[in-house]
């Protein structure tokens, strides 16, 4: 323990005013030792304890002042106290230092290195401020008012990998919604859907409500609209006839574009006899077309007919048509279900 000497020209009393400097290092400082002029011409000296308002001995002023500060104290020769105040306020030094039971702050107040920081500021209002560890890239967490909104955001520095500055985290706004980032939502949306999307971890119910505002697809896995079904998949198109209706139709293939479809139907007749019959024909398989029993213009009854045909992206091709006479084995009947109209349709294949 040590004391700080100052000298005066002048005889110290009760309530005698001194200013001081404090030194480089106030550690270990508990009083003063004042030297002045004694009755008699001699110098004499009195020591001081330093005291708190209450006569509370302070122990050191190493907490109290920084170095080089102006500390000013009123001594009281009677009891050895020198009552420590502030040199521009003049306020003792319990009101110039936080009390246990309470009071005004008006500066920060830090707690360690790695401590709590409160302060206020004009645009941010009252502020908490939390410092991590050294090792870590955030600067500092801090809860604050910002706007009159309850904000708690870290300080990035140049270190982080999202780059430096402010990153907000959570924010409590006034008018009761909760932003979390970047996203607001109210008190009676939480757990909604990001509008920057998300992985869901069960299922959506639409509750009979639509979704609008669907793209075209690009993958097997996704939603499609009417608008984009329809003209792709459900509709049908005229791609071949045979309006002159030839009599004579042997085997051969009909080239035709037909990549754009899964399948295709057919309508057949009889060279000699009104009516017809059609038969669906699916890309890549075989199929056949018949017909029952009939008479046909030569006034022979023909107890069937039939003709295969098998469809491709580049057309149909047709067997020859075989009919069948009474019991007899079918013979080559190119009259036979002739081909007068082909449709593609999508959404068969």
């Amino acid at each position: 323990m040590s004391n700080i000497r100052v000298d005066v020209g002048y005889t110290i009393h009760d309530g005698s005013e001194l200013k001081f400097r404090s030194p480089a290092s106030c550690s270990a400082i508990t009083g003063l030792i004042v030297y002045y002029p004694g009755t008699n011409g001699n110098i004499t000296s009195n020591v001081f304890a330093l005291a708190d308002a209450h006569g509370n001995n302070v122990g050191d002023i190493d907490h109290l002042f920084a170095e080089n500060v102006v500390v000013k104290v009123i001594l009281d020769v009677t009891t050895g106290m020198a009552f420590v105040q502030n040199a521009d306020t003049n306020a003792y030094i319990e009101d110039t230092f936080l009390k246990k039971t309470g009071g005004t702050v008006n500066g920060e107040f830090k707690v360690g290195a790695n401590g709590v920081t409160i302060w206020e500021s004009t645009y941010e209002g009252g502020n908490l401020r939390l410092k991590p560890p050294a090792d870590k890239t955030a600067d500092y967490w801090e809860m604050d008012a910002y706007d009159g909104n309850l904000r708690f955001h870290t300080q990035k520095n140049a270190t982080d990998p999202d780059g430096a500055g402010s990153k907000t985290a959570l924010k409590l706004n006034t008018d009761g919604s909760i932003s979390v980032g970047n996203i607001s939502k109210t008190l009676s949306n939480l757990g909604a859907l990001p509008t920057a999307g998300g992985t869901m971890n069960g299922a959506i119910n639409m509750n009979g409500k639509i979704i609008h505002g669907l793209p075209d697809v690009t993958g097997k896995d996704q939603p499609v609209t009417l608008n984009y079904l329809e003209p792709r998949y459900w509709n049908s198109g005229q791609v071949w006839n045979n309006a002159a209706g030839s009599s004579n139709f042997g085997a051969q293939k009909v080239s035709v574009n037909l990549s754009a479809y899964g399948a295709v139907l057919i309508f057949f007749k009889h060279a000699h006899e009104t009516g017809f019959v059609s038969e669906f024909g699916i890309k890549n398989q075989k199929s056949v077309v018949t017909r029952g029993g009939f008479t046909a213009k030569d006034g022979k009854y023909y107890i069937a007919t039939y003709r295969d045909f098998s469809v491709s992206d580049s057309g149909v091709t047709f067997s020859a048509g075989f009919a069948s006479q009474n019991n007899a084995d079918a013979t080559e009947q190119n009259w036979a279900l002739i081909p007068f109209l082909i449709l593609g349709l999508r959404g068969l294949s």
